[in-house]
């Protein structure tokens, strides 16, 4: 529900911000909004209003805020381009542009993040800041590795538009085994057209096609709470999405331990840093790429020969980069300073 009477109300001191309706209990944005509601509420009769990108609150609604006087602060995930989006990529982001033009402060969520907004939706305004996501590392946690053979994890949404990734990452996994390593995929998170332990017939068909029936476990879908258990069922993390801004999946994992393995795109290089490998893409905002099956397999095998250092290496720098109480102390300072430049 949005708080349409905010305009009959008088501006209220201290720090109320308003982040919108309520979230669903799964996706990237609707994470971050709940994570920030239940640090710093979500009032109902705000005097700052906090707007994601990836689930925008209406235009009608920002504008009302402005007209009251409220500052708006934008966090900037990632932009829509021809390689993904190829219908509608420009409508989409005239909507990004227009809340940029109503915000008085923007979040990008990563370098890649700011750099992309500029090529495709807007320059920089005047205020704005770079800010990661953010990860609990005292719920998302290590435990002592699982038993042989090498486990693979594959988490993220998967649908039949973005099925090539799936099919890319199983076809890695049969690469391994064919080079002699015995190798392991297990997939998480919500599938498409399948049910919460139950893989739809698309996925079912791209895992006969690749022969990897013996070496597939669908782990099923999971939130926030369950999340844990899943990611200490790997010894690694394969993230090969083209352009990923700044996915919380890979910070999961590192916080569990788990070294990743990634597409050398987006904003996953600034996440992973020594604690993984990236595989080089040729960049273009024109087509999707993938790293080569031969490369990542090479990658994977090499990470594997360090896996204890570099799962080491992982949880400390989710600690020490990424934590969530850290995210919460820049938001709490941002919202003052904004709040004070508005007055």
């Amino acid at each position: 529900m949005l708080p349409w009477w905010i305009i009959f109300l008088p501006r209220r001191k201290g720090v109320h911000p308003y982040f919108g309706p309520p979230s669903r209990p799964y996706g990237g944005p609707d994470v971050k909004l709940r994570h920030l509601k239940k640090r710093f509420g979500n009032n109902l009769w705000p005097n700052l209003i906090y707007v994601v990108t990836g689930k925008p609150l209406p235009l009608a609604f920002i504008r009302l805020a402005r007209k009251k006087k409220l500052p708006v602060i934008l966090n900037q995930n990632g932009v829509y381009f021809p390689a993904w989006y190829p219908r509608g990529y420009e409508k989409k982001n005239e909507l990004m542009r227009r809340m940029h033009e109503l915000s008085d402060y923007v979040i990008y969520q990563s370098r890649f993040c700011q750099d992309a907004s500029q090529r495709w939706v807007s320059p920089p305004i005047r205020k704005h800041s770079i800010l990661y996501n953010a990860v609990d590392t005292s719920h998302y946690s290590p435990a002592p590795p699982p038993a042989l053979p090498l486990r693979i994890l594959a988490s993220s949404y998967f649908n039949q538009s973005n099925g090539y990734v799936l099919g890319h990452v199983l076809r890695t996994v049969r690469y391994l085994n064919d080079q002699g390593l015995q190798a392991k995929l297990l997939i998480a998170g919500k599938i498409e057209g399948g049910k919460a332990h139950t893989l739809p017939n698309w996925v079912i068909d791209l895992i006969h096609q690749t022969e990897m029936k013996d070496n597939v476990t669908y782990l099923g879908w999971y939130d926030q709470k369950e999340a844990p258990l899943y990611y200490r069922q790997a010894h690694l993390l394969l993230h090969v999405k083209y352009m990923d801004p700044c996915p919380s999946t890979v910070l999961e994992a590192m916080a569990c331990g788990l070294p990743v393995v990634y597409s050398a795109s987006g904003g996953t290089p600034e996440l992973v840093g020594p604690a993984g490998e990236g595989v080089p893409v040729d960049f273009t905002y024109e087509h999707i790429q993938l790293p080569s099956i031969e490369a990542l397999g090479a990658a994977i095998q090499r990470v594997w020969m360090k896996r204890n250092d570099l799962s080491t290496l992982a949880r400390e720098r989710a600690a020490s980069e990424f934590s969530i109480d850290r995210w919460f102390q820049t938001h709490q300072q941002l919202f003052a300073q904004v709040l004070s430049e508005s007055r």
